[in-house]
């Protein structure tokens, strides 16, 4: 399908909803390998993606059929990514986590948690301005402690917990967790400090 073609079928579906942002389903389909005497085997995979329109400006107080414009519709962010990613976070350990920006002084000897946001250059999906946009990054979660059989069962306690497929929903914006690995020892014969780095992907 031609670039003109998608831009068209997302604009006439904003002017038909009357909104800034709405939900839709991305389909790629991929073909197999092809085999002498066999017909090729096409899959096909939908990913949920919400659609937003940042041309709109902000000074508008109400779309097309005069309801509300919620503003946290307008821009989606790496704010929201990181609450979600926090917020999912917290409901493991709300305690003892060295969040990024928040002042944190473990105690000397104590099990805990250090988190960082690491998102990666935004990939286009679609051409234009203000077009949707594919975010991608990783979540950092290093587990401090002394022993390394306690901070390899907390890791696998937290790959559990961030698990692969869960959808994170934070003022609208979905953040899709697509797996994690465990990073090489970065600590000494004295601490573990063994990191988890948690694959994450948003659509705005």
């Amino acid at each position: 399908m031609r670039n003109e073609t998608i831009r068209r079928m997302v604009r006439d579906l904003f002017d038909t909803v009357g909104e800034v942002a709405v939900s839709a389903t991305l389909r790629q389909k991929t073909q197999g390998d092809y085999e002498p005497g066999s017909s090729t085997e096409e899959t096909t995979s939908d990913i949920a993606i919400r659609l937003v329109r940042t041309e709109k400006s902000l000074s508008d107080g109400a779309n097309a059929d005069g309801t509300p414009i919620d503003p946290s519709l307008h821009h989606a962010s790496y704010r929201e990514i990181q609450a979600a990613l926090d917020a999912r976070l917290k409901a493991y350990q709300s305690e003892d986590v060295a969040f990024p920006a928040q002042p944190y002084y473990p105690a000397h000897g104590k099990a805990y948690l250090e988190v960082k946001f690491l998102p990666a250059p935004a990939e286009g999906i679609f051409l234009g301005s203000g077009a949707v946009e594919l975010h991608t990054g990783v979540y950092r979660i290093t587990v401090h402690d002394a022993d390394m059989i306690a901070a390899q069962s907390r890791i696998d306690a937290l790959r559990t917990h961030f698990n692969k497929g869960r959808v994170l929903t934070f003022e609208s914006v979905d953040v899709h967790l697509d797996g994690a690995a465990v990073g090489a020892n970065e600590g000494d014969l004295k601490k573990v400090v063994l990191p988890l780095l948690i694959s994450w992907r948003s659509y705005f």
